[in-house]
């Protein structure tokens, strides 16, 4: 344990005492330092002062210091007549030239300066009281003594001193035990005489005792206020003990309230059984729902009577982008953002409870066009009011009626082209078959030809030369080779449109080639 939680452990008259002490010491000492500096100060302001000048005058006697000035031995001579003098510390004759002759020194030697010019450097650095003597002679420079006085005090002062304070000591003890004797009376023993009763009061529980009233003082205070405390305990204490009858009446009473709570926690806690057992079936179902809803190809979305999401499914959520968590509780037109066009045919649902059909939208969807149908069912019941929309993804649907369509457009060209061939034939066949008729008519192997130009006079020979001339049939060979080809081009068409019965087999790989072509 420190000093300091001693002392803070200490009782409050010790505490008392102590600071006492404490302060007496310290007045003592405070007051010895006092006089010591004082009669210092008195001292060197004083009696070294008046000391340097006596033996000054001493010095400046001629009879003593005639010859101190022309030698060494003289200035010593001198200097032995003033080594008698208590009050004196360090003393230097310097000679007519400034040079320092002798020099006296009583304790512990001084430095003194060599020179007489440095003199008065050296007493401006110097804390002691210095002196500088001019000694007149005839006929040549003066000299100087230098004397320097002392700063020790003499033994009677540390005697009187010593003294003095050994009487401030006895008288401040007993003073200090005069004090001490009337503190343990006015406030260590009342405040003993208090602990003790609160002791009292704390090993019987008794609180009718009381303290001594004491004087008027804080002591007294307390010891009223601890009074009035004990008067408000005791009262407490009686208020307690009704407090407590009450109490075991209403704990009887409790006890038969506690007994009818068990029962009544029995009949909760099966209720909460079934309830749970009946939530747990529910909530397995609404599992089994939305595993339903989630695993159907079209986006279906519930909305409440405000248009706020309330359900939507795995196929909303891949259309639309947006997650369950951030969809749910929120305005259509915020987690569905094509849907915001159509807003008055969703209220409209609502509110006349009528289903709303839009056969054909188009959004994009990874940047390719798709194709979807929407349909606007209204809720009804319990429930409360709402609407569902169901997105249809008619992509591929559309895609097959085109192509239905197409077919059915092929088809109509395939009897078109029929009908167009046989038509087409028939102006072939009289093309080709005049073309054949100019080509025999032209021949001279005919007899029937060589007749005929004979009666109208005309050379057969000459007439094909002519015409060979003229490239006449080379231009019967394009009109028949235009026209076979034609024909052949008809007889495809008709082979497309007719109906087949296919079979597989071999067959000639370079003819179907050119077949196609």
């Amino acid at each position: 344990m420190t000093l300091r939680q001693r002392l803070e452990n200490l009782p409050v008259g010790h505490k008392l005492l102590a600071a006492l002490l404490v302060l007496l010491g310290t007045i003592l000492l405070v007051a010895n330092l006092a006089f010591i500096s004082a009669a210092y100060w008195i001292t060197q302001e004083s009696m070294a002062p008046q000391a340097l000048q006596t033996i000054g005058r001493l010095v400046a006697n001629p009879q003593l210091s005639a010859r101190a000035g022309d030698s060494t031995p003289a200035a010593t001579a001198l200097l032995e007549a003033l080594d008698s003098y208590a009050p004196l510390r360090a003393a230097a004759i310097y000679g007519s030239d400034g040079r320092m002759l002798a020099q006296l020194q009583h304790g512990e030697p001084l430095t003194l300066p060599k020179r007489y010019r440095n003199v008065d450097a050296w007493r401006l650095m110097e804390f002691r009281s210095t002196q500088l003597i001019r000694i007149a002679r005839q006929a040549s420079p003066p000299a100087h003594l230098l004397l320097v006085a002392s700063s020790e005090l003499p033994s009677a002062f540390y005697t009187g001193t010593l003294t003095a304070s050994l009487a401030i000591l006895v008288f401040s003890i007993l003073l200090w035990l005069v004090i001490a004797r009337q503190i343990k009376r006015l406030i260590t023993q009342p405040i003993n005489q208090l602990e003790e009763l609160t002791r009292q009061v704390t090993r019987e529980e008794s609180y009718a005792l009381r303290a001594t009233p004491g004087n008027d003082d804080e002591i007294g205070s307390l010891a009223e206020a601890f009074n009035t405390m004990l008067s408000r305990i005791e009262a407490r204490e009686q208020q307690l003990k009704r407090t407590r009858d009450e109490f075991q009446s209403a704990y009887d009473q409790a006890q038969g309230l506690a007994e009818e709570t068990r029962h009544t926690n029995r009949k909760l806690e099966l209720e909460v059984q079934v309830r749970s057992k009946i939530e747990k079936k529910l909530t397995g179902f609404q599992n089994y729902l939305n595993s339903i809803i989630d695993s159907m190809p079209s986006a279906l979305i519930a909305l409440d009577e405000q248009l706020y999401v309330t359900q939507w499914n795995h196929e909303a959520t891949v259309l639309s982008g947006t997650p369950l968590d951030e969809a749910l509780n929120q305005p259509i037109f915020l987690a569905f953002a094509p849907l915001k066009p159509y807003l008055p045919q969703l209220k409209e649902s609502v509110e006349k409870h009528r289903v709303a059909k839009i056969e054909r939208v188009t959004w994009a969807k990874d940047d390719e066009p798709r194709h979807y149908a929407l349909t606007f069912y209204p809720l009804t019941g319990g429930g409360g009011r709402g609407v569902v929309i169901r997105i249809d993804d008619i992509t591929q649907r559309l895609s097959l009626e085109e192509m239905m369509v197409q077919s059915e457009k092929m088809l109509s060209v395939g009897g078109l082209a029929a009908g167009m061939a046989h038509e087409i034939n028939n102006p072939l066949g009289a093309i080709l078959h005049n073309v054949q008729n100019i080509r025999r008519r032209l021949s001279p192997e005919l007899a029937r030809n060589q007749e005929q130009a004979s009666e109208l006079g005309i050379d057969l020979a000459t007439v094909n030369r002519y015409l060979h001339n003229r490239e006449v049939p080379q231009l019967l060979d394009g009109i028949q080779q235009a026209g076979a080809r034609a024909a052949k081009i008809v007889t495809h068409m008709l082979s497309f449109s007719r109906r087949s019965d296919r079979q597989l087999a071999p067959c000639d790989l370079p003819a179907l080639i050119d077949q196609a072509l």
